[in-house]
């Protein structure tokens, strides 16, 4: 499904006409083009998805100029969305926080760190699955709903399905992780 698809299927749950493009000149392309990034920030940061989320080493900065106790400075990765963690080994997570200067964002921590855990920006839309496809098409419902249907009602509506559906969405992101073994065991048969 693609961008557009998505952006008329929000359309589609406000009552709107389709659009072909983002470019469109009409108001519904415009607020489409407005709004489709901002939706999908916002759902890609509010859950860990499956298909953003990733762990690469860190780049240490070599200028550090922090001031102490900020011992150690990394580049935050170029597509990044939100940092979840930043680990100082495999197993051992590290405090840290984020900070800039001249040469762009970095996570500073006071330990020596190896590897950044973070949400990335995907734009994508074939990595979606359906249910986070779904819960956009209702995120982007309920910012289109007060420029194109100026109806209080419509954006009540969408925004309740928003929140509905990313639970959903949620759930089921989480549950794909989840082993479901069914183990053949005599001895645990016979309990």
């Amino acid at each position: 499904m693609s961008k557009i698809d998505i952006c008329n299927m929000a359309l589609a749950h406000l009552g709107q006409a389709p659009i072909n493009s983002t470019t469109d000149q009409n108001e519904r392309a415009r607020r489409c083009e407005m709004f489709y990034p901002v939706a999908l920030a916002k759902l890609l940061k509010c859950h860990p998805w499956r298909f953003a989320d990733t762990t690469a080493t860190l780049a240490q900065v070599a200028d550090n100029r922090l001031p102490p106790p900020y011992n150690y400075a990394y580049a935050r990765p170029a597509d990044a969305l939100q940092i979840n963690a930043v680990f100082s080994d495999v197993q051992h997570h590290t405090k840290f926080w984020e900070a800039s200067d001249n040469t762009g964002r970095m996570l500073v921590t006071y330990e020596p760190a190896k590897y950044v855990n973070y949400t990335r920006s995907v734009t994508d839309t074939n990595l979606f699955d359906a249910a986070f496809t779904l819960a956009l098409s209702w995120e982007l419902a309920a910012q289109l709903a007060p420029a194109l249907t100026k109806s209080n009602d419509d954006m009540s509506r969408a925004q309740q399905q928003a929140l509905i559906t990313l639970d959903a969405a949620r759930y089921q992101n989480r549950a794909e992780g989840e082993n479901n073994i069914n183990i053949q065991s005599t001895y645990l048969n016979g309990l």
